[in-house]
């Protein structure tokens, strides 16, 4: 990361680069042809510890992608997993605290869900959490 900073010549213009990197990826594993179920299930949240989401049941879920930001300072994490119709967890908790998460799990039937860490010290910025059956 370091080249990458003194070549673009910040810090920031560096992480938002990564970004559009990880974006692309998950563009690319999440793509969704016609007539599949996408959706967007938070955008542009600030979120304190312990702050969670889901997004709406749905069949096939093939994966959720989380895209983040330490704007208030730390190391902030997210998690990612699936929950069932009760909101009990299908699987454990995936965590990253780089600013991207991709989860590529999948679950027959579900809501996918995002959550701040509980040990979040930070409020973390949350660009978006997403999940599609495609």
């Amino acid at each position: 990361m370091g080249r990458i900073c003194n070549y673009l010549g910040t810090r920031k213009a560096a992480r938002r680069l990564a970004t559009l990197i990880v974006v692309a990826i998950a563009a690319a594993v999440f793509v969704v042809p016609a007539f599949g179920w996408y959706q967007y299930f938070v955008r542009n949240a600030v979120w304190n510890a312990g702050n969670n989401q889901r997004s709406a049941y749905n069949s096939g879920l093939k994966g959720i992608a989380v895209s983040f930001d330490n704007i208030y300072g730390g190391l902030p994490q997210m998690g990612s997993r699936y929950i069932d119709s009760s909101g009990n967890g299908l699987d454990s908790w995936k965590w990253s605290n780089t600013g991207n998460l991709i989860d590529d799990r999948n679950v027959a039937y579900g809501a996918a869900q995002c959550m701040a860490n509980s040990g979040n010290h930070f409020s973390v910025f949350v660009d978006w959490c997403y999940t599609s059956n495609q």
